[in-house]
């Protein structure tokens, strides 16, 4: 773009709006000074609050204009929709949802929509020109029609990484039969670096709803999902609605901006790989109770972990009946004795006796369940070598957990097995109510870590979120500034430091798109966020209690902070007994179990 073209440019914006040029052109100041507000907030060091606020670093590889889509217009093309007779389908693929996108590999979109909700007549070719079908007394199908249809939009990102948008047809019919409209919204993802993913799925979002008025459905009523990583970008979505700080990033692929809004109406996640600024540090808190054979050093920065993890709590105020939780020292461990611990046991207690309550014996473990899952999600047979994770730097020995697999005749059998190495288990027969005796043997039993230290932001920059809180060129960066001031005293500290320093292409550090990635930031009064954002009002959690991938605290810390958000009004949180990083369901499948659940708020809107 030459000189010229970008003063006429400037000048336009100013003319036409003068509060979208300054939010333009303010966004960065306001965005910097947001961060140095948190940082104040969450006692970090001195060097890495120094490093979040540094000024932007020049590189010139980073200055490419972008190149406007030839075939993106502000409105949908009604004219270009095809149609699957066998499912009462129209839909249209290769929708560009943004005006510069980066990768037309990814930001595209594609829409299902029930052929009753439109009116359309056959092209020349095999395409067809359509108009929303206004009558809502002919075109319902399920329980919506044309005027009340939520839309669906599932997120399938395993590991953050892009997801493609769809080249061909797919078949949704488990929604459209229902009455549903489906969205599939193509994103970047881990490769090209927070938050490109979900300022991609942001912009899909305004786009759909730009259009609100050319195309069938509610687009008020959106309903999103995902699986681990996946449900980490749908929580994201679910809780930062609207927020200034994706603003730049928006801008820069050309989403459509104004009034259009990128808030959601329901969420519905299992689980998430969430709050990133503390994951190391709940994770050892959780799990470092579980290793064995480490070292001084090992035991040190692990115990180091656990203790901020518990600062952390101490100080957030994760509140349950107008009481905050806290954790203190114990007998069983470090931190392992407060009232935020005793919520975790009441959890797990009650996912035991939903299970002893609901469970019909003979009983068959779901061990096959997730080896399923795990070859869905890499097209690999799954070995216990590719369930290992990637930084093997800090690895230690876990324990050897109680395997579960096979069937049990009884309860008492299933029981005798759980508490063979020693009683954590006790049962009375005359109320049918099980209690776990501490955190520490259930999780030496059934949940020991799979992770090294480090788990999320690992020492050697391996794991998947350095990827993600990466610059796009390959390469991790470490994002942790709890584990950095952990590492003051040791060769580790300057290179957390350094990669903190960091800015991306806007100039945004490491520690500012964390706060993009981070669920609690918009949702707990104590981080800067709060009330910033436009949040889900219907939230549903759902969890694996045996699975090691993350800790147990990453679903509760995120249901208490929805619990007491003023914007919220149904928290449906289940920790299922048994089950592993799955989409764990007490019973009945995760889809059929979503689509009922989703039918049920669509219809509250009303």
């Amino acid at each position: 773009m030459n000189k010229k073209f970008w003063l006429i440019y400037v000048l336009a914006i100013f003319i036409y709006s003068p509060a979208y040029a300054f939010e333009l052109f303010g966004s960065s100041e306001k965005t910097e000074a947001s961060n140095e507000s948190v940082a104040a907030k969450t006692d970090t060091s001195e060097d890495t609050q120094t490093a979040q606020n540094a000024e932007p670093e020049q590189n010139p590889e980073q200055k490419s204009e972008p190149t406007i889509a030839d075939d993106f217009t502000d409105h949908i093309n009604m004219s270009k929709w095809l149609y699957n007779e066998e499912d009462k389908v129209f839909y249209q693929l290769g929708i560009t949802y943004c005006r510069y996108p980066e990768d037309t590999k990814y930001e595209k979109l594609a829409l299902f929509i029930p052929d009753e909700y439109m009116n359309c007549t056959p092209n020349n070719d095999d395409t067809y020109t359509c108009k929303a079908e206004l009558d809502s007394r002919k075109n319902g199908r399920g329980r919506f029609n044309s005027k009340s249809a939520s839309f669906i939009m599932n997120i399938n990102a395993p590991g953050y990484r892009a997801e493609p948008a769809l080249t061909e047809y797919a078949d949704y019919t488990q929604y459209t039969n229902l009455g549903f409209i489906y969205m599939h919204a193509g994103s970047r993802g881990r490769e090209h670096g927070a938050p490109y993913g979900v300022t991609d799925l942001k912009a899909a979002i305004r786009y759909i709803r730009h259009n609100q008025n050319i195309i069938p459905g509610n687009t008020n009523g959106i309903i999103i999902s995902g699986f681990s990583s996946s449900g980490s970008l749908a929580a994201i979505l679910g809780t930062s609605g609207d927020s200034a700080l994706y603003t730049p990033y928006l801008q820069k692929i050309g989403a459509i901006e104004g009034r259009t809004s990128d808030a959601v109406y329901a969420v519905a996640i299992w689980n998430p790989l969430t709050n990133p600024d503390t994951a190391n540090e709940a994770y050892e808190w959780n799990f470092g109770q579980t290793r064995e054979n480490m070292t001084e050093e090992q035991q040190k920065l692990s115990d180091s972990m656990a203790k901020a993890y518990a600062q952390y709590v101490n100080r957030t105020g994760f509140m349950l009946n107008n009481k905050a939780l806290t954790l203190q020292q114990g007998d069983q461990g470090i931190y392992q004795a407060g009232t935020y611990y005793d919520y975790i046991l009441s959890i797990i207690n009650q996912s035991l006796n939903v299970f002893t309550h609901e469970t019909h014996f003979p009983y068959v473990t779901h061990a096959y369940e997730e080896k399923e899952m795990y070859q869905r999600q890499t097209g690999k047979k799954f070995t216990s070598e590719d369930m290992a994770a990637a930084d093997d730097e800090m690895r230690t020995s876990a324990v050897k957990p109680i395997e579960l697999a096979g069937s049990y005749l009884t309860f008492d059998k299933y029981l005798t097995h759980l508490n063979e190495k020693k009683k954590w288990i006790t049962y009375d027969y005359e109320t049918r109510r099980a209690k776990i005796l501490n955190l520490h043997d259930f999780m030496v039993t059934l949940k020991p870590a799979i992770r090294a230290i480090g788990a999320f932001d690992s020492l050697n920059r391996t794991q998947v979120d350095n990827l993600l809180f990466g610059l796009g060129d390959g390469k991790g960066l470490h994002f942790d500034a709890l584990t950095a001031k952990t590492l003051e005293k040791t060769p580790y500290h300057k290179e957390f430091v350094s990669d903190m320093k960091k800015q991306d292409q806007l100039g945004r550090t490491v520690g500012q798109r964390i706060d993009m990635y981070n669920p609690l930031y918009f949702t707990m009064p104590s981080y800067m966020g709060y009330r910033s954002a436009k949040v889900a009002p219907y939230w549903r959690i759902n969890s694996g209690l045996s699975q090691s991938d993350t800790s147990i605290t990453t679903e509760v810390n995120l249901y208490l902070a929805l619990s007491n958000y003023p914007q919220v009004k149904q928290v449906d949180y289940h920790a299922v007994w048994g089950l592993k990083h799955i989409p764990a369901e007490q019973s009945g499948s995760s889809t059929e179990n979503f689509i009922n659940w989703a039918t049920d708020v669509a219809i509250r809107i009303y």
